[in-house]
């Protein structure tokens, strides 16, 4: 399910919460790609487990994000490619959201090797600046 606008939230939620309870699915979206809509906050009321991209996040939906432990599905290579903001790296994993990097492969974005883009281009330093980690785990297929 993709939200980046083309549904209103509470229509969002409609087809969202179908899903879950319905069709039994686990639920993960696009939301807050290219504004704030609050999708982080949708998404912990709702049980999802991820939510992507999140550029333009909310302090609200961070805070709620961190209280039910949906994952922020990261993507730096659209970031760069499309010119959009960073979203706030360190403001994520300071409030114990847990954070997951992608490459989001997919004709806007057409980068599928995270590991070369990250090294090749600084990407990967300028979105997480010179944040020490002492868990991370990269899984590169």
């Amino acid at each position: 399910m993709f939200w980046k606008g083309v549904y209103e939230l509470e229509q969002s939620r409609t087809i969202l919460n179908y899903a879950r309870e319905k069709l039994k699915c686990e639920i993960a979206f696009h939301g807050d790609e290219l504004c704030d809509l609050g999708a982080g906050e949708m998404g912990a009321s709702i049980g999802a487990r991820s939510v992507s991209h999140l550029e333009f996040v909310n302090d609200k939906s961070i805070e709620e994000m961190s209280k039910k432990r949906v994952a922020a599905i990261l993507c730096p290579t659209t970031c760069y490619l499309l010119r959009l903001k960073c979203p706030p790296v360190r403001k994520l994993i300071q409030n114990q959201v847990p954070v997951v990097i992608a490459s989001d492969y997919n004709p806007n974005a057409m980068c599928k090797y995270l590991k070369f883009f990250g090294n090749s281009s600084g990407t990967l330093r300028e979105f997480f600046g010179n944040y020490k980690f002492y868990r991370l785990k990269i899984f590169i297929s």
